[in-house]
């Protein structure tokens, strides 16, 4: 849609550009001046999530990693210091997202 004139005293007495937003710009004194249109974003999500990786040979280890969010909840073998042996280490919660 084209820009429209000024019209209805939106801009009395001055050169006015509109759009379907609410003024472009304004002519005041021979000088353009511009005015940002109000246009909210929606927050995209985060891509990547923080996870907290519990030991499953009930030490109590854990540790923090990052996973994608689309994916299944994380398994994997990692090295466990308490029982100096690769363990098997779930994924007990999410911490935030990244």
């Amino acid at each position: 849609m084209p820009p429209l004139k000024g019209e209805n005293g939106l801009c009395p007495g001055r050169s006015c550009l509109l759009s379907a937003f609410g003024p472009i710009s304004e002519t005041v004194g021979g000088v353009v001046a511009m005015f940002l249109s109000a246009v909210t974003f929606a927050k995209s999500k985060s891509k990547t999530i923080l996870v907290k990786m519990l030991s499953q040979a009930g030490t109590g280890y854990s540790f923090n990693t990052k996973r994608s969010r689309l994916r299944e909840k994380l398994t994997l073998l990692h090295y466990d210091p308490i029982v100096k042996t690769k363990v098997l280490f779930v994924e007990q919660k999410k911490i935030r997202s990244l």
